[in-house]
């Protein structure tokens, strides 16, 4: 055999094998969001810098995963919940201003959307909305089934303030 084909078989198996694989630059992808591994280092960086305890990369990109099924879920619903609304409940939280220009803000948003969600009365209705939302986890990750997760009352990286409850309240 010659010396170029014994060369060449392993490095096209290799190259091969490697476009099945999941980019090492992708965490996740949420319907047509894509959600980088430069984001998740960079939101667990500022969460960490701005005091936010016990925050790793699997936290946030989960975090990340159930933002974006909620913000999907809803705009099916026909309820949207978009970025706009989530930083102008979020923004007027005096408790949210050290993070308003953060990259852990879409961190602590997370929250926010899901009680956003969970009090207009298409969540009731179609809670079928959050499995219909695709989206592929980086094997690194694990595995994770947003829908199972999706508990707005459990511990969480944020807490809402009284001031963004009262928001929430008059936006029903």
């Amino acid at each position: 055999m010659k010396l170029a084909v014994r060369i060449a078989a392993p490095l096209v198996a290799v190259l091969a094998l490697s476009g099945c694989a999941h980019s090492p630059k992708l965490a996740a992808t949420v319907g047509d969001r894509v959600i980088t591994q430069a984001q998740v280092d960079d939101a667990v960086k500022s969460c960490r810098e701005l005091g936010v305890q016990n925050v790793g990369a699997s936290d946030v990109v989960r975090t990340l995963i159930v933002r974006e099924v909620v913000l999907n879920a809803a705009a099916t619903a026909g309820a949207p919940i978009d970025d706009a609304a989530l930083d102008q409940v979020f923004d007027q939280d005096p408790a949210a201003a050290e993070y308003k220009d953060s990259k852990c803000k879409p961190v602590l948003q997370a929250r926010l959307a899901v009680a956003m969600y969970n009090q207009h009365p298409a969540s009731a209705a179609r809670p079928d909305l959050l499995n219909q939302v695709p989206f592929e986890l980086n094997p690194r990750y694990g595995t994770f089934d947003p829908a199972a997760n999706f508990d707005d009352q459990s511990g969480s990286l944020s807490i809402l303030s009284k001031e963004s409850q009262q928001v929430l309240l008059e936006q029903r």
